[in-house]
């Protein structure tokens, strides 16, 4: 039994340079701690000599004769490591003692945490994201909406153009029939003198009717002045809009499929 343990004592200090890996070894026999091979960072917790306790993996091991695995969280030695604990059997097949190897799992953890941290971030992001780009096609409609209006009363305005044109080219016609109507009662003397009051009654409202006009049509093109500003005003929104809506999608593809990824590494990371 001692030549066991003595080829044991021999191979577990090479172990770590052989696994290229930072563990923790401890050499057992069925009652207490032989030799504990401290990695660079930590140590299975115990010391050479110290009696293993029933319910510790390493009791549970050489009691059961069978390999036993599992994590021990942070909570009960201030850090979280994996321990491996393997049953030395004799030619019998009977436990005669243990080797518990810890491998440190603080790293592991820390990054199994930031990556699930930057997933969810990336999730809320991308969600904002989706949300922002549905805003940005609602405004994008709504500036469309809004050039249409802008559209439809320049087309109104337009049209009043045209009436008060017509407005203007009447009151012109009537002013010049009120001025021949005004010469013909003037040579007819005594009796055009009633159809000359009606010609000049007919001027006065010929004029009145284009001075109307004049006042519509400037005020007319001072809104048509505006509307078109507006509608440039409008049609640079629209391109902004349009501009920001495509760069929310891209920048929206781009998150997810970073979403995707980081999704695929924290599954990963928890399946090692």
């Amino acid at each position: 039994m001692n030549e066991i343990f003595d080829a044991y004592k021999l191979v577990l200090p090479q172990l770590k340079e052989m696994l290229q890996e930072d563990i923790s070894i401890a050499l057992c026999d069925t009652t207490k701690i032989i030799k504990n091979y401290a990695a660079d960072s930590f140590s299975i917790p115990g010391n050479e000599g110290d009696i293993l306790k029933p319910g510790e993996p390493i009791w549970e091991a050489i009691n059961q004769n069978k390999l036993m695995v599992g994590i021990v969280p942070k909570e009960y030695y201030g850090f979280s490591f994996q321990a491996i604990s393997y049953p030395i059997k004799d030619n019998n097949g009977q436990a005669i003692g243990c080797v518990a190897i810890g491998k440190d799992l603080t790293n592991k953890i820390n990054f199994e945490e930031s990556t699930e941290s930057l997933f969810a971030t990336l999730e809320q992001t991308n969600a904002s994201i989706q949300e922002l780009n549905q805003g940005s096609e609602k405004l994008f409609s709504i500036i469309n909406d809004i050039v249409d209006s802008v559209k439809e009363s320049e087309k109104s305005i337009q049209k009043n153009a045209e009436i008060v044109k017509s407005i203007h080219d009447i009151a012109t016609q009537s002013n010049l029939l009120g001025l021949n109507a005004a010469i013909e009662a003037s040579r007819a003397g005594e009796f055009g003198r009633g159809f000359s009051v009606v010609a000049t009654e007919m001027r006065k409202l010929a004029h009145i009717s284009k001075q109307s006009a004049d006042n519509v049509s400037k005020d007319l093109e001072e809104m048509k002045k505006n509307m078109d500003a507006v509608l440039e005003i409008v049609d640079k929104a629209v391109e902004v809009s349009e501009s920001q809506n495509l760069t929310t999608k891209e920048i929206s593809s781009a998150l997810e499929e970073i979403t995707k990824s980081s999704e695929k590494i924290v599954t990963h990371v928890k399946e090692l």
